[in-house]
């Protein structure tokens, strides 16, 4: 509640959103904040995990769930868009197959013509970690091996500059899991070059 009251009031100010987590489910509060001036947001998912269950250890709102509470609050849950994923249950692939615009592995071709269909229409971005394969990223809560690189996943934020990005998170870093600061260390460079994005100037690559 206090994230979202704090979101909604930063964006009727006119300002972007940069929140750092933490448990995923700062995102859902972020974003519910955020649908008081944006309502029909588009959410763009990148993370290992489908995290599309309907409850997860008897509750409705924690890391596994929060995608899916996100469709729910969406215009349409259409509208939640979720890339490079490789681990779910079968209920949540099936859900997702459904009710979002849902891909298995796959990020570049469909990023872009996501990207050419929405034009400016207000974006977030939620960036799990854990997109990122544990070789280059270890510090996280629940590493799943097989993700992409960290070439490919500056490649991909590189194809959001110059869109309308009201709002980004990145989440589930954990230092205590982390192996010489690795993981760490490349969310800092994350969020230099979306700060970069967000002020109009080129990511640097």
């Amino acid at each position: 509640m206090k994230i979202e009251k704090m979101s909604s009031s930063l964006a009727n100010k006119g300002k972007r959103i940069l929140m750092l987590g933490g448990e995923h489910l700062v995102s859902l509060g972020t974003i519910r904040g955020l649908l008081s001036r944006f309502p029909d947001l588009h959410v763009l998912h990148f993370g290992a995990h489908a995290d599309l269950r309907d409850f997860y250890q008897g509750s409705k709102y924690s890391h596994a769930t929060v995608m899916r509470r996100v469709a729910e609050t969406l215009a349409s849950s259409k509208q939640l868009h979720q890339y490079a994923i490789r681990s779910g249950s079968r209920e949540e692939i099936e859900w997702g197959s459904k009710n979002t615009d849902f891909h298995l592995i796959e990020l570049f071709e469909p990023l872009r013509r996501l990207l050419n269909e929405i034009g400016g229409c207000s974006i977030y971005v939620s960036l799990d970690i854990d997109v990122v394969d544990p070789s280059f990223a270890p510090g996280t809560g629940t590493p799943e091996p097989g993700g992409i690189s960290v070439s490919d996943l500056f490649r991909a934020l590189s194809l959001l500059r110059g869109f309308n990005i009201v709002g980004f998170d990145l989440v589930e870093i954990s230092p205590p899991n982390d192996v010489n600061a690795i993981t760490s260390l490349l969310g800092a460079k994350i969020i230099r070059e979306v700060l970069i994005m967000l002020g109009g100037d080129s990511v640097d690559q």
